[in-house]
């Protein structure tokens, strides 16, 4: 997996919007229900308080097609832009996710 520091930053936050749809596909839920409020997603996204995921780490239990989606998917959700993936690799990942729904 490469990440892009040069890669335009519209397209980092591109990986992370991709990574919540990716995520409501694979566990079935969402990431951030809809009994959060606004302030609350604001200061996990700003790492004042966990990210679901990291709070429970059992979100991604439920997580196994493709065989990478857990790594993938925590990588998608990097605080950090720039430790994303490149925009190729969540590509990739796109396609091995709908091959696994579609088997």
């Amino acid at each position: 997996m490469h990440t892009h520091q040069t890669q335009p930053y519209h397209l980092l936050l591109s990986v992370s919007r991709e990574a919540l749809i990716y995520f409501d596909l694979c566990a079935g839920q969402r990431l951030f229900n809809q009994e959060m409020n606004q302030a609350e997603v604001v200061s996990m996204l700003l790492g004042y308080t966990p990210l679901p995921f990291e709070a429970n780490p059992a979100l991604f239990q439920s997580i196994s097609a493709p065989p990478n989606a857990q790594s993938m998917l925590r990588q998608m959700l990097q605080r950090n832009p720039t430790a994303r993936p490149a925009l190729k690799d969540v590509s990739a990942f796109m396609i091995l996710l709908l091959l696994a729904a579609a088997a």
